[in-house]
């Protein structure tokens, strides 16, 4: 089967694409051009039926030197799978510019035992190995209640593969459905995946799994059943298992839902190789019940956008770098997410349980027009203190929170509003004082209204005056006294002026001292930004 009856053309080559935007727009006219089945008479041969050479389809008979007996008669062609139930205790080797067919789910392909391949093999039902051109669709791959197995299950392996499409397969699966390492320009498109096992765990870590080396490839319209088993549902890595590396680029991941997985939804995790120039749009991520929704760690250059993540038991979104790498997620957006129901294990830590979480060293993120909802995550928005140059903008809707935004980086600007933990400076009588990080703050026009609570203990009472400096959230260079204006007071009935600072630009906060204990001021004032 010539490249060309795929009707495709030829992949732009990686400089051309320039952009996560443009290899989209690239990816998807290419993938466009893979509708029809070539006919017999283009390919100028009939289908190879797999019964035709002694596969019986009975559920109980050894299919597996027949199917692979089809699969060679039939290569360069098509070889077809009839209904029924195939058992096979090997690999089936689908050779170069084959089209390996069913006729839906009723033609299955059953694994009780299966050998194990080895390195870069392990368990697999099929094996598309350094060839080109291969497609396998419509048929079910059944591995649910493989037993004996030593290492990884793959239904699926591809390994030093290009030019393959997988489609319309159904997977009932106790490892991977499919695991891509260093193959290039593939497509994985609307797979129905059950993850079921016949000891309860998982013998793989992703389900649609991508590894070191494989590029320019689209994740389309698959639904991922994790059934509390699965750890991470689609998996994109720069580093194999044995320690190599080698980047991941030029990918889509778009239009799937993936639930009930125990780790994770989507990761792109770059490690030491990196990921970059990538897209992870318009997925559902479903009751995840151990870690995050979609992650991004040691990736650059990616959109996350459009997708809608629902019951994590941590962040919903996280962009980190993981404790050993020093690259981060680094120059990308993340946009237009829905994000419901983050951190239902009701973390207390700041990082893991706010709805999207960006931190360890991730530096020029563009985050907006994110929608967070729900009553269990810390914050909406988390910037942590290794942070840089993020920049965090328009609407965020965000109820029963705790707090909107929280910026503790350098460089990163939220011009809308958020959370902030102010300096606070003992100008007067201020024997200590402590401020808190849930301070909030919020711009309408050249206007910003900040309210939040310190504790501020006085040196002397009897009525002494005591001056404690508020920093602001916003720049603002003060003309005089008057420009920031708004009142403290205490359970305990201690009333306090709040009024501006023009030589220092900060906020002044000002009472005569009835005592010196450690009194909490709850306070709210405005100014204008001049």
């Amino acid at each position: 089967m010539a490249n060309d009856y795929y009707n495709h053309g030829s992949f732009p080559t990686t400089s051309s694409l320039g952009s996560s935007a443009l290899m989209r727009a690239e990816l998807d006219s290419i993938a466009a051009g893979f509708d029809k089945l070539p006919s017999a008479t283009a390919l100028q041969q009939l289908p190879v039926d797999a019964k035709s050479k002694g596969a019986k389809g009975d559920g109980v008979t050894d299919d597996t030197a027949a199917i692979q007996a089809a699969l060679t008669a039939g290569a360069g062609g098509l070889v077809y799978l009839p209904p029924g139930t195939y058992i096979t205790t090997d690999a089936l080797s689908i050779p170069a510019n084959t089209w390996f067919y069913g006729a839906g789910k009723g033609s299955v392909i059953k694994s009780l035992t299966l050998v194990n391949g080895g390195t870069n093999a392990s368990h697999r039902q099929i094996d598309i190995r350094g060839v080109a051109g291969v497609r396998v669709t419509d048929m079910t791959l059944d591995s649910s209640l493989q037993t004996g197995w030593t290492g990884g299950m793959r239904s699926i392996i591809a390994f030093q593969a290009t030019d393959f499409r997988i489609e319309r397969v159904h997977f009932k699966t106790n490892g991977a459905a499919t695991a891509c390492l260093d193959s290039s320009y593939y497509w994985i498109l609307d797979c129905d995946i059950e993850q079921i096992s016949s000891d309860g765990t998982s013998k793989h870590d992703g389900v649609i799994d991508q590894w070191y080396g494989s590029h320019h490839f689209v994740i389309r319209g698959n639904r991922i059943r994790g059934n509390g088993i699965g750890r991470y549902g689609i998996l994109v890595t720069g580093q194999d298992t044995s320690g190599s590396s080698a980047p991941c680029y030029d990918f889509l991941i778009d239009g799937n839902e993936v639930s009930g997985q125990s780790q994770s939804g989507i990761w792109a995790m770059g490690r030491d190789g990196l990921v970059y120039r990538f897209q992870i749009v318009n997925n559902k991520v479903l009751d995840i019940s151990a870690y995050y929704g979609l992650v991004l760690s040691e990736a650059y250059d990616f959109v996350a956008s459009g997708n809608v993540i629902r019951n994590t038991a941590y962040a919903g979104i996280r962009a980190y770098n993981e404790t050993s790498y020093t690259a981060a997620a680094d120059n990308s957006v993340i946009a237009n997410n829905v994000v419901v129901n983050a951190n239902t294990s009701t973390s207390v830590d700041d990082v893991a349980g706010s709805a999207i979480t960006v931190s360890g060293l991730s530096a020029g993120l563009s985050i907006s027009n994110n929608r967070v909802t729900g009553t269990t995550h810390r914050y909406a928005i988390y910037l942590s203190g290794n942070t840089s140059n993020c920049e965090v903008d328009g609407d965020c809707l965000a109820t029963g929170v705790s707090g909107l935004i929280y910026n503790g980086g350098s460089g990163n600007r939220i011009p809308g509003g958020g959370i902030y933990q102010p300096t606070l400076t003992a100008i007067a009588n201020v024997s200590a004082s402590t401020a808190y990080s849930t301070t909030m703050w919020k711009r309408e026009g050249n206007t910003v209204y900040v309210s939040g609570r310190l504790e501020v203990t006085p040196t002397a009472a009897a009525s002494t005056d005591t001056q404690l400096g508020i920093s602001l959230p916003v720049a603002s260079n003060f003309a005089d006294a008057n420009t920031a204006a708004g009142v403290g007071s205490t359970s305990f009935g201690i009333v306090a002026a709040i009024y501006s600072d023009a030589v220092n630009d900060r906020a002044v906060l000002r009472f005569p001292a009835p005592n010196t204990l450690n009194n909490i001021v709850s306070f709210s004032f405005q100014y204008r930004v001049l």
